[in-house]
């Protein structure tokens, strides 16, 4: 693992819910996610998702729990390690060569899994893939938490707003992304904020070329409104470090753009 943690996006970008697409009919086959959902629960490491049948992980506490399923499992772990090469024999891939501060390291398997989230290591051995242009990729996002707000006031005005599935993308403002929603699900509830951001490109606080608008998770009893993922940042491509560089520091912008047109326009986040 090339971070300090185990628990990839969960750990690392606030991914709470592993879940969020479970309510009272759904039908799934159980596995390793749901092994995790339950295995953080019994831990103390997750609460009620808003949206769903199911639990947001707590990104912090899910560090002790990926660490205990690991051990659990046998598993030798390695963290602060990047995986940068493959040794190859033929189409035959024997494993792969790692740098850290411990220096140039190989690691020899029968088996290799590309848990990368971006194929490197299929990449290194000479896969096949197809990647689409630069505007066409996904957008990346800032996720963010806020404390101090009125959770009372705050779920009041959700009630009375109702936020739904079909509202994603459709504030008149806020025109410059879409999302497509399937009939049986727009009329579903959805933790959605959208028409905030709207009010705040109307009063220059938000830039007209942003677009801002996502989802909230949980909200604790203590005003912890955690990971908001409203930021998306287009255009950019996740291979290239300079891309990279570039949409954090414009995520961070605008991570703040948002927490100040919710401080205005947003009941509880006064």
């Amino acid at each position: 693992e090339r971070f300090g943690c185990f628990g990839g996006m969960m750990t690392t970008a606030g991914v709470e819910s592993i879940a969020w697409w479970r309510h009272e009919n759904t039908v799934e086959s159980g596995g390793l996610a749901r092994e995790i959902e339950e295995t953080a629960k019994s831990m103390g490491a997750s609460s009620p998702e808003p949206q769903s049948n199911s639990q947001a992980i707590n990104a912090e506490r899910f560090k002790l729990v990926a660490d205990a399923m690991l051990e659990q499992a046998g598993v030798r772990r390695v963290l602060h390690i990047t995986a940068v090469d493959v040794i190859k024999q033929g189409n035959n891939l024997l494993g792969v060569i790692t740098e850290s501060k411990s220096g140039r390291q190989a690691i020899l398997a029968n088996v290799i899994i590309d848990c990368t989230g971006d194929a490197d290591i299929a990449w290194l051995a000479g896969a096949p893939f197809i990647k689409r242009e630069r505007e066409e990729l996904m957008c990346m996002t800032t996720v963010f938490s806020c404390a101090n707000i009125n959770k009372n006031a705050f779920m009041q005005n959700i009630k009375s707003t109702e936020p739904k599935y079909g509202d994603w993308g459709a504030d008149e403002e806020n025109k410059n992304w879409s999302y497509d929603v399937h009939e049986s699900c727009r009329d579903m509830f959805s933790p959605y904020l959208g028409k905030v951001f709207a009010k705040g490109k109307s009063a220059g606080i938000i830039p007209k070329d942003v677009t801002l608008g996502g989802s909230w998770s949980t909200v604790t009893e203590y005003g912890n409104a955690n990971y908001l993922n409203v930021v998306s940042i287009p255009a950019v491509d996740c291979t290239d470090v300079f891309d990279l560089t570039r949409a954090e520091i414009e995520g961070r912008k605008q991570a703040m753009q948002a927490i100040e047109a919710l401080r205005q326009f947003q009941p509880g986040f006064e």
